[in-house]
């Protein structure tokens, strides 16, 4: 008797498209018109995938990489240090555009340290204080208003 998980019978799949030639352009009734689609959903993808002109500061970090590391669903953009652009490369060299996607995730980048107040010796001295700052600082040059106020909420959160 054999063991195992038998294996499929690969199918050849084949989908049909009919050719351009087949349509009547007498009878445009065989053609379906699709309204553009507006849900909240598409509206912030495109508003995500809008590109923006991004400047990241200079590090005073003498070790710190030239390129700002940005990554997004797997896709990685380097945006360079001291040059106000709109255009990143990815891993290959290619350029690629900055979007607002990948300026989220510089304005989420943050640093969080804590210090401790030793100076007292009593139970106040367990008091932890936080301080968070942009990993990469950096500023865009030119956005919408709805832009600018969107980055605004994104930067008043806690990191």
């Amino acid at each position: 008797m054999p063991r195992g998980i038998p294996r499929n019978r690969e199918v050849e799949a084949q989908a049909y498209m009919a050719p351009l030639s087949d349509l009547d352009p007498e009878n445009p009734s065989e053609i379906e018109v699709v309204p553009q689609i507006r849900t909240p959903e598409v509206e912030l993808e495109a508003f995500m995938n809008e590109v923006l002109t991004v400047y990241c500061d200079d590090s005073p970090d003498l070790n710190a990489t030239p390129k700002v590391e940005v990554a997004v669903n797997g896709r990685r953009i380097f945006i360079p240090r001291g040059i106000e652009t709109n255009v990143g490369h990815d891993e290959y060299g290619r350029q690629v555009p900055v979007k607002r996607m990948y300026i989220e995730r510089l304005a989420r980048a943050r640093r969080t340290s804590y210090r401790q107040d030793m100076k007292v010796t009593d139970e106040t001295m367990n008091k932890l204080f936080r301080h968070s700052a942009l990993e990469y600082p950096f500023r865009v040059v030119d956005d919408s208003e709805k832009g600018r106020e969107w980055l605004k909420r994104i930067m008043m959160q806690q990191g």
